[in-house]
């Protein structure tokens, strides 16, 4: 599942700043080619070749900021892209993690990335607890709604697996990978529809030998770290 020689990926989260992402994507629009996922997947498949300086424009994680910021400047220039997400945060209106350590921990994120991943669930469920109301309410709003989703995909543009809830693949058990892999999966057949393209993207690129297989035989067009 190697990236194509003849395409460049480029992998945003939130968009903080909406005049430097419209920038970017006036730079885009003159000197590359953006492609679509529909595009990519033919291109891995060889039933396509990508055009010169082709690009392929991703979003991980699922935050609203993408839908309420991002959403109309790549409309105004049609321009496709994929947003990666995690179905559970977007069902349960649960934060992302890596928020809660940075608003009530002092111990550097990367501590936390390289915990098992029962440590550190706990560690942050403690963390959640301590947070005033106010905060835990702006940690949760940032996740995109299913309302929000489906305005991205009434635009036209591509929604992939990014896990059920952003764990450290290699730092869960077999079971646990099954688990955020099979379950994001069959959220998204039923969200999407289940001819949808199957595109998942390995939460901070921690990919594991498991998690491969099980993607091949969920018949994945790709997986991108």
């Amino acid at each position: 599942m190697a990236l194509s020689r003849r395409l460049r990926v480029l992998a945003y989260h939130g968009i903080e700043d909406p005049a430097s992402f419209a920038a970017h994507l006036d730079l885009l629009v003159a000197d590359w080619h953006p492609v679509s996922a529909t595009e990519v997947v033919a291109d891995f498949a060889g039933e396509v070749v990508l055009p010169p300086n082709a690009v392929w424009i991703t979003f991980d994680d699922g935050h609203r900021s993408v839908v309420e910021t991002a959403l109309p400047l790549l409309s105004t220039r049609d321009l496709p892209a994929t947003m990666f997400v995690c179905p559970a945060l977007v069902e349960q209106r649960l934060p992302f993690w890596w928020d809660v350590v940075e608003a009530a921990s002092e111990q550097p994120l990367r501590t936390f990335k390289v915990m098992a991943d029962a440590d550190r669930r706990a560690r942050v469920a403690g963390l959640w607890e301590h947070l005033d109301r106010g905060t835990r309410t702006e940690l949760s709003g940032r996740v995109a709604t299913e309302a929000e989703l489906r305005r991205w995909q009434d635009a036209g543009l591509s929604l992939g697996n990014h896990t059920l809830d952003h764990p450290m693949l290699d730092r869960c058990n077999a079971a646990e990978q099954e688990r955020q892999i099979v379950e994001a999966d069959a959220w998204l057949d039923g969200f999407v529809g289940d001819d949808r393209l199957r595109l998942f993207a390995y939460p901070n690129g921690h990919a594991t030998p498991a998690a491969n297989d099980l993607l091949e035989t969920l018949e994945y067009s790709l997986a991108a770290l």
